[in-house]
C-alpha cells in the first residue's frame, strides 16, 4: 500500500509537470471546471490549487488539483493550443486505442483495482489530461463517474 501510494504520488506529480511544462498561463481557470459535488462522486474533497503553465509559443495552459496529492486527488491539466495542427501531433503521441466518447478525441482507462484513472481528451483547441485517484479506503467501482467528470469538463470547454 505505501509503495502504491508513493508510485501514485510520483505519477500524478509527473502528470502535472508534464502537462503544463512549457505552457504559458491561460485565462481559463481550471478550478471552475468541477464542483465539490462532482468531486464527491469520486470520493475527493478539498480546495482547488492552480498551477500556471510556463510560457511557450505553441499553447497556453494551467492545471488544477483538488484533494491530497497521491491517493485522494483529481488533477486536470488544460492546454489551449495556438495552432490546431498541434492537436494532431499531440493525439499521435498519446495512448492508442478506442475513443471513450469525450470531446472530439479521447482515450483513457481505469485500473482494475479502482485506485486510479487517467483520461486524455481534446475539445476544439483544448487538450485535457485528467487523473483521478480516490483516497485510501475508497475505490472507483466503475469508470462511469470519472467519465462523467470528463464529459462535464468537455461541455464547459466546447
Amino acid at each position: 500500500p505505501r509503495t502504491l501510494a508513493a508510485a501514485l504520488t510520483i505519477a500524478l506529480a509527473t502528470c502535472v509537470a508534464a502537462s503544463t511544462a512549457g505552457a504559458r498561463t491561460t485565462s481559463l481557470n481550471p478550478c471552475s471546471l468541477l464542483t465539490a459535488k462532482q468531486l464527491a462522486t469520486v470520493h475527493v474533497k478539498g480546495s482547488c490549487k492552480v498551477t500556471p503553465g510556463i510560457p511557450n509559443p505553441y499553447y497556453s495552459g494551467a492545471s488544477a488539483s483538488w484533494g491530497k496529492l497521491g491517493r485522494g486527488t483529481v488533477i486536470v491539466a488544460v492546454d489551449h493550443v495556438n495552432q490546431h495542427e498541434y492537436v494532431g501531433a499531440w493525439e499521435a503521441k498519446h495512448q492508442p486505442g478506442k475513443s471513450i466518447g469525450i470531446g472530439d478525441w479521447s482515450r483513457g482507462n481505469c485500473s482494475n483495482s479502482g485506485v486510479y484513472c487517467a483520461l486524455d481528451f481534446v475539445v476544439g483547441d483544448y487538450v485535457v489530461v485528467m487523473n483521478v485517484a480516490p483516497p485510501l479506503g475508497h475505490r472507483l467501482h466503475s469508470k462511469k463517474a470519472v467519465f462523467a467528470l470528463g464529459k462535464s469538463i468537455a461541455g464547459k470547454l466546447s
